[in-house]
């Protein structure tokens, strides 16, 4: 049996956050990008620096988008670090992601009005609001 929270190969707990955070090794083999021979291609000085950025700014799109279906954010990060279906929920999430960064770039750090509510993978929102971690009740 399983205790909740828990690192494994493909997502980290951050203890601080609270948070669970892709690994390299998640983006190797879940989303079928050599993340390091990318990096290299750029002569990235550290890639080490550059993957784990990518992997905490993935991570905290997604929690964000998450937190702004409820007021009571301690208590999704809660459900997502106890609740085996929602953890899964979410690092499916934060692998699309990291794909839509790869692809897209960071458009959270975009100026342009037109990109608003283009932030998040529509297949990360889907996942999502279909998991439940979404639900605010009424």
């Amino acid at each position: 049996m399983t205790t909740y929270s828990y690192n494994d190969d493909y997502m980290t707990f951050d203890e601080l956050t609270g948070h669970y955070v892709l690994t390299e090794k998640a983006i190797v083999e879940r989303c079928a990008v050599d993340i390091r021979a990318r990096f290299a291609e750029d002569r990235t000085v550290n890639p080490e620096i550059v993957i784990n950025k990518l992997c905490r700014t993935a991570s905290d799109q997604i929690y964000e988008f998450i937190h702004n279906y409820s007021i009571y954010n301690k208590r999704q990060d809660c459900m997502i670090a106890c609740n085996p279906n929602v953890r899964a929920a979410v690092q499916r999430a934060m692998e699309y992601q990291v794909e839509y960064i790869l692809g897209n770039g960071d458009i959270f750090m975009s100026l342009q009005t037109s990109d608003e509510g283009k932030e998040i993978h529509k297949i990360s929102r889907e996942i999502l609001v279909n998991s439940g971690i979404c639900y605010s009740g009424v």
